[in-house]
């Protein structure tokens, strides 16, 4: 994966549905390299992929690899108690992703 200094770079996140659960999915970047980051990162409810925005600050490493992971948000009900409460659950980690930046600092201050 190629992330231009600056910019963003569409990345596509498939998930296997399991046990019924067809909510959204939130992705999330494990441990983010300095200045990395995902836009829009969510699997939308009902869907099997989504498209992410991955975006490079101008202070982004040169590269790495990126571990994203699958939150999903479900409703428990406490035991005994007719309370609900809401619950996160990492439900998918997905392959370690290369990635490097492209472009040059010095070139872009100049710019």
């Amino acid at each position: 994966l190629s992330i231009p200094r600056g910019k963003e770079t569409a990345l596509r996140v498939a998930v296997t549905r399991r046990a019924g659960f067809d909510g959204p999915i939130r992705l999330v970047l494990a441990d983010p390299p300095k200045d990395v980051s995902l836009q829009r990162g969510t699997i939308p409810a009902g869907k099997d992929s989504g498209m992410v925005r991955v975006r490079a600050g101008g202070a982004a490493e040169p590269g790495g690899n990126l571990i994203v992971y699958g939150v999903m948000t479900i409703e428990k009900e406490e035991t005994g108690a007719e309370k609900k409460k809401t619950v996160e659950r990492v439900v998918a980690v997905f392959p370690a992703v290369p990635f490097r930046i492209v472009g040059d600092r010095e070139k872009n201050r100049k710019n």
